[in-house]
């Protein structure tokens, strides 16, 4: 099972009318921690420190992603 997890640029990362929460897939714990993360539009990179991370669904959702993941995505700890 594919763990989720939700988040957005942090202003000033994107124009404002870019900062849509975006859905990401949490890497395998055997796995270096990436340079790069990608969500699942696949639309974007972002690099360490460009994201916030949300506990839940929160602002202008990307659609995209939202059409790529499952039919239910779990609320995580954390975040704002």
């Amino acid at each position: 099972m594919t763990t989720l997890f939700y988040a957005r640029p942090r202003p000033g990362v994107v124009r404002e009318v870019e900062r849509y929460t975006h859905l990401f897939e949490i890497p395998p714990e055997d796995t270096p921690v990436p340079d790069r993360l990608i969500p699942l539009c696949g639309v974007f990179e972002f690099g360490h420190g460009q994201l916030e991370l949300l506990a839940i669904l929160e602002g202008v959702p990307c659609f995209a992603c939202l059409q790529k993941s499952p039919d239910s995505v779990p609320q995580i700890e954390g975040g704002q």
